[in-house]
């Protein structure tokens, strides 16, 4: 703990020298985080479940490039009990007054957890970095974009992202289908001289909460959304001299 305390004082410092810095020189810097973080960071979870599979998506997606061109969805799937495959996602993205779909073909074995959905939620939201990893085997993880520049959504919009998926379950003849929905809303930094957007606090994958948008794919998101800058830190006491392993 004292680490992380130590470490926490040391970002408080730089925030506040840089505040001061900026205003001595006639400019001015706001850090503005995103409301779930950068991929996970207490990142709010949904989930569906029909016939044994169970579809884990965001609660909310948030994008900060306005208009938005392309949209971001992480999508898990897991089987609880049977062996099963995975052979199809579709995105259906409904927007205040249009909508776009895409339909991507897989084909992903989904090996069985023994978890009911409670259970699996639990495990992914849960500490215990080798049973995150070991659920995360079993299941697919896959991150899909949908373009949404023909939509020209404006700052504020707001709209619904329906996920399906289809498995082939051992045993059963016919397919299961499986749907959940994601809230999303278009956001955008101020814009304004002198004035920078991004993320002051992207944990590393030293938690093991941090699920959705791994690490290595993060600068690419900042960059779609037009992140100024991130900074990657965390707060769990014991990495020591780990670091560059959880953050290269």
């Amino acid at each position: 703990m004292k680490r992380a305390f130590v470490i926490v004082l040391l970002l408080l410092s730089f925030v506040l020298i840089s505040l001061v810095v900026g205003r001595v020189a006639g400019a001015q810097t706001v850090f503005t985080a995103q409301r779930e973080g950068i991929g996970g960071n207490d990142m709010k979870l949904k989930a569906n479940w029909t016939k044994g599979i169970v579809i884990v998506v965001p609660e909310e997606i948030e994008t900060y490039k306005v208009p938005p061109e392309r949209v971001l969805i992480p999508v898990f799937v897991v089987s609880e009990s049977g062996k099963a495959r995975l052979n199809h996602i579709k995105l259906d993205f409904y927007g205040p007054n249009r909508s776009a779909s895409k339909k991507v073909v897989l084909d992903q074995t989904l090996e069985p957890t023994g978890k009911s959905l409670v259970g699996i939620l639990k495990k992914l939201r849960g500490k215990d970095k080798k049973a995150v990893k070991d659920l995360l085997k079993k299941g697919a993880y896959v991150e899909l974009e949908i373009d949404v520049s023909a939509l020209k959504l404006e700052e504020g919009a707001t709209g619904k992202i329906n996920v399906g998926v289809e498995t082939t379950v051992d045993g059963q003849r016919e397919a299961v289908q499986t749907a959940v929905q994601a809230d999303y809303q278009a956001s955008a930094f101020p814009n304004a001289s002198g004035w920078y957007g991004g993320d002051g606090h992207v944990p590393t994958s030293w938690r093991p909460d941090v699920i959705f948008i791994p690490l290595a794919n993060r600068v690419k998101y900042a960059k779609d959304n037009g992140f100024s800058f991130i900074i990657i830190t965390d707060l769990e006491d014991g990495i020591g001299n780990k670091w560059p392993q959880y953050v290269a």
